[in-house]
């Protein structure tokens, strides 16, 4: 009977979410296994990962561009 309960017991421990307040260190890879990764925020550092708005907000193209051309005129150059 005792055994039961303390199977029940930390059965209801585990089951609930893990809340870190801070940093997670791993040592080897992290397994999502095939579950999606919420809650990314804005990048602070080129090595953040980042959400997919911030990708799609960096490769639109909706800015008008100044172009300058300049004509250049090649002449022959001949040596004697």
């Amino acid at each position: 009977m005792y055994k039961s309960i303390v199977l029940i017991l930390f059965s209801v421990i585990f089951v609930q979410e893990l809340e870190v307040d801070g940093v997670i260190k791993a040592n080897s890879g992290i397994d999502a296994n095939n579950n999606p990764i919420t809650n990314v925020g804005s990048p602070l550092t080129m090595s953040d990962a980042i959400n997919g708005n911030v990708l799609q907000d960096t490769l639109r193209d909706d800015t008008t561009y100044e172009y300058k051309v300049f004509l250049m005129r090649l002449q022959q150059l001949v040596i004697i």
